[in-house]
């Protein structure tokens, strides 16, 4: 789904973290430790990323849905246009 998002130049907000992200065994722990703290706190890790990634979709349908609307290809949004669009159709 992020990448056919961002094939049309859609970016959704990300959270801003205090870490780089540069190497894939340390992106595995770290994704590891924040699943045991979501279990820890009584979440279901994998549900909430489904959740999200279902949101995420149905966003991405509002924006593809307002753009045939207006009559224009996604890829043809300047980056603040696609900004925008993705604000108007939270």
């Amino acid at each position: 789904m992020l990448e056919r998002a961002a094939r049309v130049k859609i970016e959704p907000p990300r959270l801003d973290l205090p870490l780089d992200i540069d190497d894939e065994e340390f992106l595995g722990e770290l994704l590891f430790d924040i699943v045991a703290v979501a279990r820890e706190a009584g979440f279901d890790a994998e549900a909430a990323l489904r959740e999200a990634n279902e949101r995420f979709a149905a966003h991405v349908g509002r924006v593809e849905a307002r753009s045939s609307k207006d009559g224009r290809a996604l890829e043809s949004y300047a980056p603040d246009e696609m900004r925008r669009l993705w604000e108007e159709t939270a």
